[in-house]
């Protein structure tokens, strides 16, 4: 949830505006009063109704409190250019909300409206609305916006950078372009429904990578003209395009084949995948379903590490000191990091990059930020501690290197998510992810800990809430998740080869098999579209980073959770009902090859203290106290690792660190559920989390844990 912040200052005759939050790649286009940029928009508070209206840093709070929340804006005092009919701004909103309307209103009093609605963002994030259809001569001096919030009473929008602002080129090209790729998206659904749901009479059983070579067994079917066929990573195994390596097989065939596990042009086969075709017209069709190889030849040998207890902190970063002596003083044994794609590579060499050879093609690695990094690692690896690597994939706005931008994210991204995924469409997309992660995965994987060591990797971010976190377009979400596994057995087909125990791991927020909001997925939905990858394609070794926030992020009180239960379809796995997700990994169905449970992390969770009175900081800590003891009923989650260190300014008014605002009268000061974590898996455990059960409500921890079976 960290976003960094810029201040830029709009040169005109409207007020100086603040614009904080990430930097939005727009088309600079010259206004009518001769200034480049977005025409801000400022709320005007006198007028605005059934509103609770809260100015943060950086940032408006409004909270509706009666039947007709409503919003406006200044009066424009100039003219609009006729261009600027997109409304755009940047918010945080934990809850759905189903009507949103904006109306034109101007100096004549007419009025244009349309409805909308806007998505839960757990995260700033970007939005734009297109006025194009009700703006007609809307933009002369005197008129202005009024935005209604529905009839949502509670319903909180954190709102910034509110403006006007013309079309994109992106924007245009796609909205031009919008019947054509949901027409792609429908064809190629098409195909892969097809594919997954085929029962092929030729099989490849079995791939292994070794050092130098691949062997590739199977069954053949009884049929004619069969060839084994490679398929690299960036096509799909339902859209075959040209494939220029080809075995012959005979008919019925039981078939052990090896091939030079680097082809001519010094590709690593390690990333390819293998599938029986038949010829037909001069093209190829599929006539078994792909195989991901199913074990990778590892240079380097050492025992598996585990964490000595549960307690862990997420986003840890050595360039905090204060963060480094809480590992020792709350006896942290994990962490996760942030590994950003836009600070990794470079496209051209200088004297602050470091070459990494992949494939025989040289890249480029940012000396300054490795640096850091070596250092965040090496801090975790001196005690001990395993460290799980979160590999982020910026958009091409972010991102300095703009032929980095260019290639490596994916290009179907909608800017209004924060991350997106790798480019898995093109070569030069996966070489570039493949090389980044090619360098962490050997430079943290050594025998001898030189710089430290990552022990896995989680794939992206909250791919749950795929919208705001990893974004890759509109998407069924069988498509997305194609998409996604491409990208985790990526990640586990390159750690492997330098660390025999790296495991990978799906990333999911607290919502389990409903969602809030039409643009999000279903966790149930993703995890059964991975498992039937996994059982057709070949298994490999995932768990799942789970984050089981309370159901709202602001209320601490998740014992109180309304929207869960204890079956398979609760809509949300909170703390309260984290007994369903230790259940779904005993179910046999979902064991790694029929015969190992799936690991769980949970990978960011954090109960909210709503102010820093006593009473709020005393349910802060409760509910640690309550998700703790839960927790140590169950023997399938690995570790906790605690989002937030210390209360951060970006994340929407939330307050869900160990710590204080660093900026608070006491900077980063200890709060009280900072002395419970210190307790927690020491004898002092029972003793400090004895004040919570009056506020939870219960006698003893026993009432608190669910000890009845979980249901379909």
């Amino acid at each position: 949830m960290n976003v960094r912040i810029w201040f830029v200052s709009v040169i005109s005759l409207l007020p100086v505006f603040l614009l904080a939050g990430r930097i939005v790649d727009y088309d600079d286009v010259l206004t009518g009063n001769g200034f480049i940029g977005p025409w801000p928009l400022q709320f005007h508070k006198a007028q605005s109704t059934d509103i609770e209206w809260t100015e943060q840093t950086g940032y408006f709070s409004f909270k509706a409190t009666g039947a007709t929340p409503t919003l406006y804006t200044l009066p424009l005092i100039g003219g609009l250019p006729e261009e600027y009919n997109v409304l755009s701004f940047e918010y945080f909103a934990t809850d759905y909300l189903d009507k949103l309307t904006i109306a034109l209103l101007d100096t004549g009093g007419n009025e244009r409206q349309l409805d909308t609605s806007l998505g839960i963002r757990e995260g700033w994030s970007l939005h734009s609305i297109s006025l194009a259809q009700i703006k007609d001569s809307w933009g002369k001096a005197g008129d202005y916006l009024r935005i209604s919030l529905g009839d949502k009473r509670g319903y909180v929008l954190n709102i910034r950078n509110l403006h006007l602002r013309a079309p994109t080129a992106i924007e245009k090209k796609r909205n031009k372009e919008k019947a054509k790729n949901q027409a792609s998206e429908r064809r190629l659904l098409a195909l892969m429904n097809s594919y997954l749901s085929a029962s092929f009479g030729s099989q490849v059983t079995r791939v292994e990578v070794g050092k130098d070579v691949l062997t590739i067994n199977g069954q053949a079917g009884n049929r004619d003209s069969l060839f084994l066929a490679e398929i690299p990573l960036w096509m799909d195994a339902y859209a075959l395009d040209d494939i220029t390596h080809i075995v012959p097989l005979g008919s019925g065939e039981a078939f052990e084949r090896k091939v030079e596990r680097f082809n001519p042009l010094g590709d690593d086969r390690a990333l390819s995948r293998w599938m029986i075709t038949k010829k037909v017209g001069g093209r190829l069709s599929a006539q078994s379903h792909i195989r991901y190889p199913d074990s990778i030849y590892t240079a380097n040998q050492y025992a598996e590490e585990r964490p000595s207890n549960r307690k862990g902190l997420a986003d840890f970063d050595a360039s905090r000191p204060k963060m480094i002596e809480d590992l020792d003083s709350l006896g942290i044994t994990s962490v996760n990091v942030n590994f950003w794609s836009r600070e990794i590579l470079r496209s051209k060499r200088n004297s602050a990059t470091l070459a990494h050879v992949y494939n025989g093609r040289t890249f480029y690695i940012n000396a300054d930020w490795l640096g850091k990094m070596d250092a965040t690692i090496m801090e975790a690896t001196k005690r001990n501690i395993i460290v799980s690597a979160i590999i982020l994939i910026d958009h091409p706005s972010v991102t300095p290197d703009k032929e980095i931008a260019s290639v490596l994210p994916h290009p179907d991204h909608d800017p209004s998510g924060i991350y997106t995924m790798p480019d898995l469409t093109t070569k030069e997309g996966v070489i570039h992810y493949a090389a980044m992660l090619d360098f962490l995965a050997s430079r943290y994987g050594r025998v001898d800990k030189k710089y430290g060591r990552i022990h896995h990797w989680i794939a992206h971010n909250e791919i749950s809430a795929g919208w705001v976190w990893t974004n890759i377009g509109e998407k069924h979400p069988r498509r997305y998740m194609d998409v996604y596994h491409k990208s985790m057995r990526a990640i586990y087909c390159i750690a492997r080869q330098y660390n025999p125990h790296a495991k990978v791991f799906i990333s999911l927020d607290h919502h389990w098999d409903q969602v809030s909001d039409p643009q999000f997925y279903p966790a149930t939905v993703l995890l059964a579209t991975l498992l039937e990858f996994s059982r057709k394609e070949g298994d490999f070794e995932w768990g799942i980073a789970y984050h089981p926030f309370p159901e709202s992020l602001f209320e601490p009180k998740s014992w109180l959770d309304k929207r869960v239960d204890y079956t398979y379809r609760s809509p949300l796995i909170t703390f309260k009902n984290i007994e369903v997700l230790d259940a779904w990994t005993k179910q046999p169905a979902t064991f790694f090859r029929g015969i190992k449970r799936r690991t769980i992390h949970f990978s960011e969770q954090g109960p909210n203290s709503r102010t820093y009175s006593p009473g709020d900081l005393a349910e802060q800590a409760a509910s640690l106290a309550y998700v703790w003891k839960k927790m140590k009923a169950l023997d399938g989650i690995e570790t906790f690792q605690y989002h937030f260190w210390r209360d951060f300014r970006g994340e929407g008014g939330l307050q869900l660190g160990l710590r204080r605002f660093p900026d608070d009268e006491d900077p980063s000061g200890r709060k009280p559920i900072w002395y419970l974590y210190q307790s927690l898996d020491t004898p002092k455990e029972d003793e400090a989390c004895a004040f919570a059960r009056p506020i939870i409500g219960v006698k003893n921890w026993e009432e608190a844990i669910y000890k009845g079976d979980v249901l379909e």
